[in-house]
């Protein structure tokens, strides 16, 4: 992932003493993620000890299986996505400037926040794929209890922090005590 992202940035630079056109940057984008998309297949043979750059044609329950499941996280994926830009869009158009500035200051720390749960997931995903794996119901119901409990906690405890925190915070990095955003 490192190396994709280092292809990526290694293009863009390169192309900076000429006018970069976004046709450049997508270039090196794609280039990036075809690289990411072959070391991903490489690792995956290596672990599951398969030829899995064979043509052998796959069967289609199982190609029907992954296609729906990879489409229904594609849709969560985008929903998310999407999400953002549009709320973003409706609140400024709803919303005096001066409140946007006070509520897009709770975003970043509710951003900030959310790495917390980012991180723990990181952690638990794997444990709970190869659970699942080994067809250990109990392990995965396990991770997701403790995991949703723990993620409560982690953030629970967060939040209490930012807000402990937020009169020193905010005069440090907005210069204002930022009533408003520590009420949101």
């Amino acid at each position: 992932q490192c190396i994709a992202e280092g292809i990526w940035v290694f293009g863009v630079l390169r192309t900076l003493h000429t006018w970069t056109s976004m046709w450049d940057v997508s270039l090196w984008f794609m280039v990036s993620g075809v690289f990411l998309f072959v070391a991903r297949l490489a690792a995956a043979a290596t672990v599951t000890q398969q030829d899995i750059f064979s043509l052998t044609k796959p069967s289609p329950g199982l190609t029907r299986a992954l296609l729906t499941a990879g489409g229904v996280i594609v849709l969560g994926q985008l929903a998310n996505y999407l999400y953002a830009p549009a709320a973003m869009i409706l609140i400024n158009r709803l919303l005096d400037p001066e409140l946007v500035a006070y509520y897009e200051a709770a975003v970043q720390i509710d951003a900030a926040l959310l790495l917390l749960v980012t991180a723990l997931a990181t952690v638990l995903l794997p444990k709970a794929a190869v659970a699942h794996a080994a067809n250990d119901r109990f392990a995965v119901r396990r991770y997701y209890v403790r995991g949703t409990l723990v993620s409560l906690a982690m953030l629970t405890l967060g939040a209490v922090a930012a807000y402990a925190l937020s009169p020193w915070i905010f005069p440090l990095w907005l210069g204002e005590e930022m009533r408003t955003t520590r009420a949101i």
